[in-house]
């Protein structure tokens, strides 16, 4: 996201990094500073389970302008328990984490059963509905059941990640009020999606 600043240059919002990955660790608050003083005026650091989703909101609490997520990632899901659960849930009470997630299905790598998949798909979506906040959504292959949980499940905010699913997916995500990421993808020879790309509004 971004907006033109009272200078002329780029504010920039990033919505979607890993400052907790491990190849930052010992450099956050180096990076933190170098995105700041290329323009980014925030981040949101997107967790993976419920460990990293602890990690991330330290980070976004030790640091200005940098926020969190929580939620358990379609790789993740099969190792997942309820007490991961209940501290996804817990960590989505504090107000430093402003998204759910991220969560979905990934068919491509299919480290994680699918019907768990599913099953914690449509619980993050409960989730985000509960809290009123967004929920960031990596769908890979998978666009047909993505599409059904987007349906059958509670009306919330949302974003559709790093896109790369085909028009009836895209058309879910615009008809259920969500914004479309295409990210780094785009920059790929081999990107195919520009048509998509093009048929999303500005402001989506």
């Amino acid at each position: 996201m971004a907006a033109r600043c009272r200078k002329g240059k780029r504010s920039l919002f990033d919505s979607h990094c890993h400052l907790t990955d491990a190849a930052f660790a010992g450099e956050v608050s180096a990076v933190v500073a170098r995105a700041r003083s290329a323009g980014v005026r925030g981040m949101v650091t997107i967790a993976s389970d419920a460990a990293d989703a602890a990690r991330a909101l330290a980070l976004a609490s030790a640091h200005g302008g940098v926020w969190s997520s929580a939620g358990i990632h379609p790789h993740a899901s099969g190792a997942a328990h309820d007490r991961d659960l209940q501290a996804v849930r817990a960590l989505l009470a504090d107000g430093r984490v402003v998204a759910v997630g991220e969560t979905g299905l990934d068919y491509h790598y299919d480290n994680s059963p699918r019907a768990r998949q599913r099953e914690l798909f449509a619980w993050h979506l409960e989730l985000a509905a509960e809290y009123r906040k967004p929920v960031v959504v990596h769908s890979r292959e998978a666009d047909a059941d993505t599409i059904a949980l987007i349906a059958s499940g509670p009306r919330c905010p949302g974003i559709l990640h790093c896109f790369s699913g085909g028009t009836e997916l895209l058309r879910a995500g615009l008809d259920a009020g969500w914004y479309i990421s295409f990210a780094g993808p785009v920059t790929y020879k081999r990107f195919g999606g520009a048509d998509l790309l093009l048929a999303v509004q500005v402001d989506r």
